[in-house]
C-alpha cells in the first residue's frame, strides 16, 4: 500500500480514477485496485493553496480501516473539472455521504472550504471524522 503519513494522518493517494456503480478505481503500481462506494463514510473537499499562488482542489474520502481512520485523496488542478468529480462522488455516496462543500463543487465547480495548506485540511478533517 502505498500510504504516506503526516502526523499520524494516513493518506493513500487515488491516481488515474474510474468512476462507476460500484466505487472508485485506481491504479496502485501496475494493479487497478476499487475503493467500493459503501467503505467510505464521508468526502471533503476544499481549495488548498495560496490565493495568488498554486493551488489544487483537494477531495478527502475517509474511510474507517479497522481501529483507525485511513484517508484517499484525489487532488486536481482549479482549472481542471472538479464540478464533474464531485458530481460522481456525490452519485456514489449518496445524500449522506457527501459534506455540502462536495454538493457545492458539484453545483459550481468552487469549493465553499479555503486552507492555505494540506496540513490545515487534513487537521479539519481530523475533526470530522471525530463527529463520525
Amino acid at each position: 500500500m502505498n500510504d504516506a503519513q503526516s502526523h499520524g494522518y494516513r493518506v493513500r493517494v487515488l491516481h488515474a480514477p474510474e468512476f462507476d456503480a460500484h466505487g472508485i478505481a485506481f491504479q496502485e503500481g501496475e494493479d487497478r485496485e476499487l475503493l467500493e462506494w459503501r467503505s467510505v463514510k464521508r468526502v471533503l473537499v476544499a481549495e488548498v493553496g495560496e490565493p495568488e499562488g498554486v493551488r489544487t482542489i483537494v477531495f478527502e474520502l475517509i474511510v474507517e480501516d479497522g481501529p483507525s481512520w485511513l484517508t484517499y485523496r484525489l487532488g486536481v488542478d482549479p482549472a481542471d473539472d472538479a464540478a464533474e468529480i464531485a458530481r460522481e462522488l456525490a452519485a456514489g455516496l449518496g445524500p449522506d455521504g457527501a459534506a455540502d462543500s462536495v454538493k457545492s463543487v458539484a453545483a459550481d465547480g468552487t469549493p465553499t472550504q479555503w486552507y492555505p495548506d494540506l496540513e490545515s485540511f487534513e487537521q479539519a478533517v481530523v475533526e470530522e471524522r471525530g463527529r463520525l
